[in-house]
C-alpha cells in the first residue's frame, strides 16, 4: 500500500518537533498520532490520558494496552469535569469548557517534563464541523492537530494506520460518554456511569455503530437501517437487559444513523 500525500506530511510534521505531548484517549486516532509520534521520536514522547466520567473503562484498558506496546512515558491524570456547573449544566458550550480543562492540564504537563509541542488526534473531518467549540480551546492554549493540518481525513487515517499495522485497533467512534445526553439534561455520575453500561451491553449484539441516546429513563436506540431486523428478532432481550439498569422505554429512532447527533 503506497503512502497517501497526506500520510506523507503528517510524518514529515511529526518529524520537525524536538519533542512532544500527546492527548491520547486510546481511541484510532490518538493511538495513530502516538504510534506515529513514538517511531519517528523515540524516547521524546509522553501520552497523556485524562481520567473523566465521560471516558469508557473500555477506553482507558486500550489505552494501557497501547502505551504498553510501543513503550511510551504515560501519564494518566483524573480530572473532576462535573465539578464544573459549565461542564455538568451540559450547555452548548459544553465541549468547549470540559476540553480547556484538559487542554490547561496538558500544557501544564508538558511544561513540568520540558516538553513545548503539545497535540491531539483531531482529524479534517473534525476540524471541519461546523460547530466544533474545542477548536477555541485548543487555539488559546497552543494544542496542534497534525491530522488535520496535513489534510487526513477519518477514512485516511484507517488507511494508514492499517498500513503500518494498526488496523487491528478500535476503528469505531469512541465517542464522549457526554454526547449520549441532550443539551440542557444536567450531566451526573450516574446517569454517565448508566450510559456506558448500556453502551456495553449494546455492543454485545454487534449492531454496527449503533448508540443510545438518554432522555431521563427513556433511551432512543440510533442504528442503521440494515441492523433493524436484528435488533427486532433481540428487542425483548436488549428491553429486559435495559430494564435492569432502570431504564423504563427504549425506542427505535427511525431516522437510524442519519439522525442528528448531540455535539
Amino acid at each position: 500500500m503506497m503512502l497517501s500525500e497526506g500520510a506523507s506530511r503528517f510524518y514529515e510534521t511529526i518529524s520537525q518537533y524536538e519533542s512532544v505531548a500527546v492527548s491520547f484517549s486510546g481511541g484510532l486516532n490518538s493511538a495513530y498520532l502516538l504510534a506515529t509520534a513514538s517511531r519517528l521520536l523515540p524516547g521524546r514522547v509522553l501520552a497523556v490520558t485524562f481520567v473523566t466520567p465521560f471516558i469508557a473503562r473500555s477506553e482507558l484498558i486500550q489505552a494501557e494496552d497501547m502505551v504498553r506496546q510501543l513503550r511510551v512515558l504515560w501519564q494518566r491524570i483524573p480530572l473532576n469535569v462535573l465539578s464544573d456547573d459549565r461542564v455538568s449544566s451540559n450547555s452548548t458550550r459544553r465541549c468547549y469548557w470540559c476540553k480547556r480543562m484538559m487542554y490547561r492540564t496538558l500544557k501544564d504537563t508538558a511544561e513540568e517534563a520540558g516538553i513545548e509541542q503539545l497535540v491531539d488526534g483531531l482529524d479534517a473531518d473534525d476540524v471541519n464541523e461546523p460547530f466544533f467549540p474545542e477548536l477555541d480551546a485548543a487555539a488559546e492554549l497552543g494544542i496542534a492537530h497534525p491530522i488535520a493540518d496535513a489534510g487526513m481525513k477519518k477514512a485516511d487515517v484507517i488507511e494508514d494506520a492499517m498500513r503500518v499495522g494498526l488496523g487491528k485497533w478500535n476503528t469505531r467512534d469512541h465517542t464522549c460518554l457526554a454526547r449520549h445526553f441532550p443539551r440542557g439534561q444536567r450531566l451526573t455520575k450516574f446517569g454517565i456511569s448508566r450510559a456506558e453500561e448500556a453502551e456495553k451491553l449494546l455492543a454485545a449484539y454487534d449492531l454496527g455503530d449503533c448508540r443510545l441516546r438518554h432522555h431521563g429513563n427513556l433511551v432512543r436506540l440510533e442504528a442503521s437501517p440494515e441492523y433493524y431486523p436484528r435488533i427486532l428478532a433481540q428487542k425483548d432481550e436488549i428491553y429486559t437487559r435495559l430494564k435492569k439498569l432502570g431504564i423504563q422505554f427504549v425506542c427505535l429512532d427511525l431516522a437510524g444513523d442519519a439522525a442528528p447527533k448531540y455535539q
